[in-house]
């Protein structure tokens, strides 16, 4: 199918408010593990090479060492990212605890910045695309010739959006504190290698492949896939494009607009279930509130179990968990407040609907367990709630 075509395509089938539909989820993505063994143990020759050339043995040249390692930190983004959208084991909840510790172990080259920062940044990304104040990666919008030089810098952007967001409420407070504490031992980490005289090796073979790696990224994941960063509405926002070996020089965002669409899909599945998503799209369209005709229009008390305490809210006719609480001054693990990004999934005891019962953040399974999302649950009697970790 040529770009043109999947694009119409996607016109036709994904409405303007972003109902998409969250399907094609295997037990175990078992080409993102593959990629993030091979890729660490290259980074481990790597870092061997540099202790050779520390060593003063035989070792390859800086030159190659550079361009090698860049290569790598571009590749090892993608378990990063997808990991973020707690893709790798989505269809196992048993293995769904080894989701976050794959997304560090995957952040650890680009040593500035760690997984708990990416996530946040990422999800709000995917909440307020091509937003010029609210979407971290509209810091990439502008002339050609300016987007390499910004994406040298992008790791630094995003932690300046990072604070600005947790100071606004956005983050959870162990993403914060796990990014706290990276920093402060990366810090411990910088004054030990300062003590040992060896800054020049560690700058050039390790931080500056980070930094041009970063600029790759940006160009190649952020730059032309929302170029010209000119509409928030899906799926106008982002783009595809194709050409012979597309799919892996850009490790499938070349298909953009599905994985804004379906971002819980493998990015090495997009192009092998294009048209079964598109045609599941056309069959999923939102359900609000007006489904739930027989519903009596009163208020359901709430209790919420957050860190240890007990909290009682009131929520009104047709208003989420996650809007009365935060009226009423309790903070809810949340980001994107549109059921995009699962981080404010909450254990629910009692009878509830959802705005959006598509809604992308959450799977399936998950819902058969008795998890919701606090932005789009609604209340249909008293509720026992409790946020997921």
């Amino acid at each position: 199918m040529s770009p043109s075509a999947l694009k119409e395509k996607l016109y036709t089938t994904i409405d303007k408010q972003q109902c998409i539909y969250a399907t094609y989820v295997k037990p175990v993505n078992w080409g993102n593990v593959a990629l993030a063994c091979v890729l660490t143990v290259v980074y481990l020759g790597l870092l061997g090479n540099m202790a050779f050339a520390l060593a003063e043995l035989p070792h390859l040249s800086l030159g190659w060492h550079i361009i090698l390692l860049t290569i790598t930190i571009y590749w090892v983004f993608t378990v990063m990212h997808e990991a973020s959208h707690e893709n790798i084991f989505a269809g196992t909840p048993k293995l769904s605890r080894l989701e976050n510790p794959l997304g560090w172990l995957a952040s650890v080259p680009f040593i500035i910045m760690p997984f708990s920062l990416f996530k946040v940044v990422h999800l709000i990304h995917h909440a307020h695309t091509n937003d010029p104040e609210k979407d971290p990666d509209h810091f990439m919008a502008g002339p050609v010739w300016l987007a390499f030089g910004k994406g040298l810098i992008l790791p630094l952007s995003y932690l300046h959006f990072f604070i600005k967001a947790s100071v606004n409420g956005q983050v959870t407070i162990l993403a914060v504190w796990q990014t706290v504490a990276y920093f402060i031992g990366l810090a411990f980490l910088g004054m030990f290698v300062a003590g040992l005289g060896i800054w020049d090796t560690i700058l050039l073979y390790l931080i500056l492949p980070v930094f041009l790696a970063s600029a790759l990224l940006a160009f190649a994941l952020d730059y032309l896939p929302h170029y010209p960063h000119q509409t928030q509405s899906a799926p106008e926002h982002s783009r595809n494009f194709n050409f012979f070996g597309a799919k892996w020089i850009f490790m499938g965002q070349n298909t953009h607009q599905v994985h804004h669409a379906l971002p819980r899909i493998p990015w090495y599945r997009y192009d092998a279930h294009i048209n079964d998503v598109t045609g599941a799209i056309t069959q999923s369209r939102c359900t609000n509130a007006t489904d739930n005709t027989n519903q009596t229009m009163i208020s359901h008390k709430v209790r919420v179990e957050l860190n240890g305490t007990v909290h009682e809210i009131n929520v009104a006719p047709n208003e989420t968990v996650l809007q009365a609480a935060l009226t009423q001054q309790i903070r809810l693990p949340h980001a994107c407040k549109k059921g995009l990004c699962g981080r404010c999934k909450i254990a629910v005891q009692g009878a509830h609907h959802m705005q959006n019962e598509h809604s992308p953040g959450l799977l399936s399974v998950e819902k058969q367990s008795g998890v919701s999302l606090a932005c789009q649950c609604i209340p249909e009697e008293a509720l026992q709630i409790k946020p997921i970790s």
